[in-house]
């Protein structure tokens, strides 16, 4: 011990016979206060008794001083050695509100010097001071009630692991030849046999199991041999070892709340941190809404900038959809914007460009005015081949200035503005239904009582089951949604033989067959229609060139259902209304129609001759003007032509694009009626030495397809770009353009996702950021076709349930 940190005190003692004990004196006591400072501790106390002649040094251990003999004329001393206290120690020995100071070290030294059998306190150890120290003193109970109680940290269930051989049987048919005595065992995946020999293990078997199926192989936890390289995605690079990056976690959970449309408090959900880190990543942490806002903005900026940066440099020409739309909660007005094109790999695209606050008077000036505020901070001005607006007239008043704006591309724009081809479905549908009135109100009061009552509607599915037919619930039928209408017909007629005897046995409710009929008739028409919608709202598909033969099929119901009893009044009304903004084929259509290969310019006039003799009999007249096929067809071959040209003088010094290979993908499903029609195409056959130029090579080159096969218009064209460069320019144009608007109708839907009444405080500018980033990153996954279906926006009054966009009529 060093000789600076010990310190020897000598203190005098009274003792005082006839007591129990003994103890100090007053004075004493106060010695020691003022001895045992905090920055000192008590090493040994040593006790000696001094008499007057001489000192003897006795140790009394755990001896009473009262039982030693001769005490007479002794005086005890009590030797303390000190040890200072380093700064730490006094700190966490002496705290501020510590007013016994050193006591634990009294009671420490006492403790260990005297071998005490139970720990000292300081109320204990005064008491030693007056009894005896060998004498025993009850123990004081603590209550029940304030003792804690400490359960044991449960174990963990044992981990059973089954062999490998136990494994191997769920892979394998282990059985014995009773004639040689080997094992065999056969393979359940591949029906392969393999001999086990006498011992019956599964070598060969494993080996087997390891070369053919590696999959099952892995389950058995030996791997295949090779080291595993984990990847994210499939298709994704291997990244190895994985390591934890915070800003790529950032950047991930901000990317999954903007395409998942979650709010932005879900970065900071408790569950979803539990999960990770007991899941995934024990370094996961969550982050808070703020952060994550900036880094969705930070995301949506950039991505801006590339596709800013991209449309500088796009070497040809796009179309342009836009519409208006009012969300529910404060009734505001949001303008959407979206852009179609087709790249270099002839693949389309769409981007949602913009969603806007619209708070302006909607006329035709404030509309020109944001959407040139748009294009101009896309750099398209220059580059917009057509826009599609929906049929109300603020929007149509818009289109000169548009056109004047955009240079007039493309035949002095000519092709500049096209409708929306499913909203014009759309009011058919809705004129045909509202001309039919309570026709079929027996059918639908007899649905309003099986799901009115509950016990009826348990015997309808119990009546299904026992006549072995499945069960589907019929849908409900929404006023502002014809499709509702038309799945509700379908349900019905599912059940034609069912359901009126079903509601006469249990509820002496009758339906006649001529109501089923009825019903069957209107579901025959609108099923037209339908596909007809389907056809139309593709993204990724092209739609320009399915116009015709859409139109074809719609043209032929009308005929098919002029003279049906009580249905051609439903079909007048519907023929009226299309015959209203389609009595003349838009020609851009019949143009898209030549570009497509099945097709090309020997059928489009026999489209034209059975389109207008379906429509008008044969001598067709709308307003009393007459109206000429073969005048229609000689005007869209002059504007083929001409287009062509116009192609020719601007790309003609273009080198050509390199070779390409294809494969035939998608199906085009088409009536009877116009399959006829497509017989030409597969006659003549010139080669390309004889042909005079490009169009006429390819107006005559032979095309091999069936009339069901698959068949992708992209697909040819892509792998003709060589054979048709002008041509193949051309055609990336013109069927790029949508014939309908259904890409902003799934914007609104996603607005109406993201605008939910526990989430109706967005700002504009951050509605705009996650409905547009929202939408670039399902096209980054060539997702947005699937999220959503023609019928939940192109059917009904009022298209989605976050606004009104078609409440009103230009009529």
């Amino acid at each position: 011990m060093p000789k600076v940190a010990v310190r020897r005190r000598v203190d005098t003692l009274d003792v005082r016979m006839g007591f129990a004990g003994w103890r100090a004196s007053g004075g004493a006591r106060r010695r020691y206060r003022r001895l045992l400072r905090p920055r000192w501790k008590v090493v040994d106390i040593r006790l000696i008794w001094v008499t007057s002649n001489a000192i003897e040094e006795t140790r009394l251990g755990g001896r009473n001083p009262a039982k030693v003999k001769n005490l007479s004329g002794l005086h005890l001393k009590a030797e303390m050695i000190l040890k200072r206290v380093t700064k730490g120690e006094m700190e966490m020995r002496c705290p501020k509100n510590n007013s016994n100071k050193n006591w634990p070290d009294i009671i420490t030294a006492f403790y260990n010097n005297n071998k005490c059998r139970r720990p000292l306190t300081k109320r204990s150890l005064r008491m030693k001071m007056r009894r005896n120290w060998n004498r025993r003193r009850p123990r004081r109970r603590v209550p029940a009630a304030t003792t804690p109680t400490r359960l044991p940290h449960p174990k963990p269930p044992p981990v059973i692991k089954k062999s490998k051989s136990e494994l191997m049987k769920n892979n394998f048919d282990k059985w014995k030849d009773p004639q040689t005595g080997y094992w065999h065992a056969t393979c359940k995946w591949c029906n392969n046999n393999y001999s086990l020999g006498t011992s019956g293990g599964y070598g060969s078997a494993a080996r087997h199991l390891k070369a053919k199926h590696p999959v099952e192989y892995a389950k058995l936890g030996g791997g295949t041999g090779k080291q595993t390289q984990i990847s994210r995605f499939a298709n994704s690079q291997p990244f190895g070892n994985f390591s934890y990056n915070d800003a790529q976690n950032l950047t991930g959970m901000a990317n999954l709340i903007c395409e998942e449309n979650l709010p932005y408090w879900f970065s900071e959900s408790l569950a979803l941190r539990d999960y990770a880190q007991g899941s995934l990543n024990p370094q996961f942490r969550n982050y808070s809404r703020k952060t994550v806002k900036k880094e969705i903005i930070r995301l949506y900026n950039a991505e801006k900038v590339r596709l800013q940066n991209f449309f500088a440099n796009f070497d040809g020409r796009l179309t342009i959809c836009s519409d208006i739309w009012e969300d529910d909660f404060h009734h505001l007005y949001y303008l959407g914007l979206t852009a179609h094109y087709i790249d270099e790999d002839w693949n389309m695209h769409k981007h949602v460009l913009a969603f806007r606050e619209f708070n302006d008077r909607h006329t035709a000036e404030h509309i020109y005015i944001l959407i040139e505020r748009i294009l101009i901070e896309y750099n398209l001005i220059d580059k917009v081949f057509a826009i599609g607006f929906d049929n109300a007239t603020n929007n149509t008043a818009a289109i000169p200035r548009l056109r004047e704006l955009c240079g007039a591309n493309s035949l002095m724009g000519r092709f500049f503005h096209q409708r929306c081809a499913c909203h014009v479905i759309n009011l058919c549908v809705q004129d045909g239904l509202k001309a039919l009135g309570d026709s079929m109100e027996v059918i639908k009061g007899g649905i309003r009582r099986i799901w009115g009552n509950g016990q009826l509607r348990l015997k309808w599915q119990s009546y299904l089951t026992e006549r072995g037919v499945r069960y589907v619930a019929f849908p409900k039928d929404l006023s502002i949604r014809w499709n509702s209408t038309y799945k509700l017909l379908k349900v019905v007629l599912r059940y034609k033989e069912h359901f009126p005897a079903f509601l006469k046995e249990h509820d002496n409710y009758i339906i006649n067959a001529a109501e089923i009929d009825t019903c069957e008739k209107i579901c025959n028409v609108l099923i037209y229609f339908f596909n007809a919608t389907e056809t139309f709202s593709h993204v990724y598909k092209p739609t320009a060139n399915q116009f015709i033969p859409q139109a074809v099929n719609l043209a032929d119901t009308f005929k098919e259902f002029q003279n049906a009893v009580f249905v051609h009044y439903f079909c007048d009304h519907m023929k009226e209304k299309f015959l209203k903004y389609y009595a003349h084929i838009p020609h851009i259509y019949g143009i898209a129609f030549i570009l497509n290969p099945r097709y090309r310019l020997a059928n489009l006039e026999d489209c034209f001759n059975f389109y207008y003799l379906a429509f008008f009999g044969e001598f067709p007249m709308y307003d009393d003007n007459p109206i000429d096929p073969k005048m229609e067809y000689n005007e869209v071959s002059t504007l083929f032509y001409a287009l062509f040209n116009e192609f020719r003088a601007q790309y003609s010094n273009t080198p050509p694009p390199p070779s390409r290979t294809s494969s035939s993908k998608g199906k085009s499903i088409f009536k009877s009626a116009f399959g006829n029609l497509m017989k030409k195409t597969k006659t003549t056959h010139v080669t390309e030495q004889s042909a005079l130029n490009e169009i006429t090579l390819y107006l005559t080159y032979e095309v091999d397809f069936e009339e069901n096969d698959d068949f992708d218009v992209l697909d040819w064209w892509k792998s003709k770009e060589r054979t048709f460069p002008i041509l193949a320019r051309m055609a990336k144009q013109v069927l790029s353009m949508p014939v309908s608007t259904v890409a902003v109708e799934q914007e609104f839907s996603s607005a109406g996702n993201v605008l939910t009444a526990f989430r109706s405080r967005l700002s504009a500018e951050s509605l705009e950021t996650l409905i547009c980033y929202h939408d670039w990153l399902k096209g980054a996954r060539r997702t947005q076709e699937l999220s959503i279906t023609p019928s939940q926006d192109f059917m009904d009054d009022s298209t989605t349930d976050g606004g009104s966009t078609y409440a009103g009529d230009s009529d």
